[in-house]
């Protein structure tokens, strides 16, 4: 998978968790552009027992750019709002990134996650000098 890997505007079921390896992937340069609207089963079962629905694991030079993930989590906050003992215990995050450098995310919108939105970004460095205005750090909003 090299260069730009592009889903067109319409509604497309993934029925399973994803996982991206870049293990023994050469290129630092690869650009998922979605113009459609990636979605999960509406039966939560199949994702709620995934830790993630679309995980990327040791990628480097990634691009998520649009489109928008909707992870049909409404179906599993019932189950647990309800006491129902059939409901998996956790559910699944939409989007994780591990032991990844150089990931840029932009205009995605996550709707509907079964658990957390974006999750697992770590070994993030953030670097400015102590003058330097308005470079506090990461902004979580909305």
């Amino acid at each position: 998978m090299y260069g730009l890997q592009h889903v067109p505007e319409g509604r497309y079921l993934l029925l399973n968790a994803i996982v991206f390896k870049g293990d023994n992937c050469k290129s630092t340069d690869i650009t998922f552009r979605i113009d459609g609207t990636l979605i999960a089963s509406s039966d939560y079962r199949i994702l709620g027992q995934s830790f993630n629905w679309l995980s990327f694991e040791g990628v480097t030079g990634v691009s998520i750019i649009g489109g928008a993930l909707d992870a049909k989590g409404t179906a599993l906050w019932a189950c647990k709002l309800a006491g129902s003992t059939d409901c998996p215990n956790g559910g699944a995050t939409s989007l994780s990134f591990t032991n990844s450098k150089n990931i840029n995310i932009n205009g995605l919108m996550s709707l509907n996650s079964q658990m957390f939105h974006i999750a697992r970004i770590k070994g993030v460095k953030v670097n400015a000098a102590g003058n330097s205005p308005n470079t506090d750090g990461i902004h979580v909003q909305l």
